[in-house]
């Protein structure tokens, strides 16, 4: 009896240990779809990037116009949410706190526009006379950053958010082809996507 009562406790503990493996195997398979859904909605999505046009040049010294363009490279339309920018001169040899501050921001009107795959939003900076010639003569730097807001159709209540910053090299270096002009740059807070 008591040799019978043994290998039925070996039984049920072989049995309660496969049963554990079973639990685990279905709960790696369940997270495994979850990452799959969620990469099949990523590739589908809306995805908003910024980039400067061409890059823009300052131009003539009294232009004061800037042109930057927000693209959706995703598969599916975005809606935009909220978005601002604005533009800062920092004295040479300066340089942008860690934290972007959009409070100052030009909050921009066009929240619950549809932005279909391919289409760019364009972004128009506008610079004063005195804060280009500084520019031009090398004693600040003006960098343009700001965010997008938005969502996709795969569910509004999500909202995405994509920072950019740009900087305007005056001079480029012997080595850099690349001409004067707005170029993503700052703090990696400053520039990022999710």
């Amino acid at each position: 009896t008591l040799g019978a009562i043994r290998r039925q406790a070996n039984s049920i503990e072989q049995q309660t240990v496969a049963a554990g493996k079973a639990v685990d195997a279905a709960r790696d398979n369940a997270a495994a779809a979850r990452l799959n859904a969620q990469a099949i909605i990523d590739a589908e999505r809306a995805w908003l990037v910024a980039e400067p046009h061409n890059p823009t040049e300052l131009g003539p010294i009294d232009s004061g116009q800037i042109l930057f363009m927000v693209k959706n490279v995703g598969k599916t339309p975005a809606i935009i949410v909220e978005r601002s920018h604005i533009g800062v001169r920092i004295r040479e040899g300066d340089a942008l706190p860690e934290q972007p501050n959009f409070a100052d921001g030009r909050i921009i009107a066009e929240v619950g526009a549809l932005l279909p795959p391919g289409m760019v939003l364009p972004i128009l900076a506008y610079i004063n006379k005195p804060a280009m010639e500084s520019i031009k003569k090398d004693e600040s730097t003006l960098y343009i950053y700001g965010f997008v807001k938005y969502c996709d159709i795969f569910d509004r209540t999500k909202i995405h958010e994509t920072r950019y910053c740009f900087r305007y090299h005056q001079k480029r270096g012997e080595q850099d082809s690349l001409g004067a002009g707005f170029y993503f740059d700052g703090p990696p807070e400053y520039n990022k996507a999710s």
